[in-house]
């Protein structure tokens, strides 16, 4: 401003610059409290509203492949390239299905006739 301003008119200009360094500040200070309250939200949502379910007993058993199985393979179906071929299409595999593992008191005795199903230990159960 040149000299010989009037005072009232420098409060003013003052004033104004106050008021926009105090605009700057809170903006910063909303914007970082914003961001702290944003990622708390995403924490909790990703934590206790879409939580990623923990597998059971039962899935890891569904999962897992049994010795006996890989033994009864032909041995070309035994040295295949893993992930490629007619499973990798989504094709049947040629050797049949993995059998379901029993579960009880029979539970290492395997009965896995193809034409009547896989059954576990002599009660079928």
């Amino acid at each position: 401003l040149e000299p010989g301003t009037p005072p009232w008119l420098l409060h003013f200009y003052m004033l104004s610059l106050g008021g926009a360094f105090m605009y700057l500040l809170m903006s910063v200070w909303l914007a970082m409290h914003a961001g702290i309250v944003a990622q708390c939200a995403s924490v909790r949502m990703l934590t206790q509203f879409v939580r990623l379910p923990v597998p059971k007993w039962e899935d890891f058993e569904s999962a897992r492949t049994y010795a006996q199985h890989f033994e009864s393979l032909r041995f070309e179906d035994m040295l295949r390239v893993p992930f490629t071929g007619s499973l990798a299409s989504g094709q049947p595999a040629a050797y049949g299905t993995v059998p379901k593992p029993c579960v009880g008191p029979g539970y290492a005795e395997w009965n896995q006739d193809p034409a009547a199903g896989t059954q576990c230990g002599p009660e079928g159960t």
